[in-house]
């Protein structure tokens, strides 16, 4: 195509784009830019525990607090990040076609 601007502007505009493994990790982030962004609910715990005061400093404590908390949020992941390009065993393959992201395996034939 002359230049990897071109090359890119060639595969935006592709309707349907077969991605198997790759070594190369530019290959694998303008597969995962052209993919796209799903959101993701993560969901985070946490929780405290600390000794009651009782009293003085000189006697036992037997009592404690619990504090106790739950966050939900939603956050942005690639829906196919570059890592999983790379990592694709032999003969899978990622398949990105009117809009939607579909992985696949080529049947072996003998």
């Amino acid at each position: 195509m002359g230049s990897r601007a071109r090359a890119l502007q060639v595969v935006g505009n592709a309707s349907s784009v077969v991605q198997f493994r790759t070594p190369g990790a530019a290959d694998a982030e303008a597969f995962a830019d052209l993919s796209g962004d799903r959101l993701v609910k993560t969901r985070s715990e946490s929780a405290s525990y600390e000794p009651a005061l009782l009293g003085s400093s000189l006697s036992t404590v037997d009592d404690f607090r619990a504090k106790f908390g739950e966050a939900t949020a939603w956050r942005e992941h690639s829906l196919v990040p570059p890592w999983a390009v790379v990592q694709l065993p032999v003969f899978e393959f990622f398949l990105r076609s009117d809009g939607h992201v579909y992985r696949g395996r080529v049947p072996l034939l003998e």
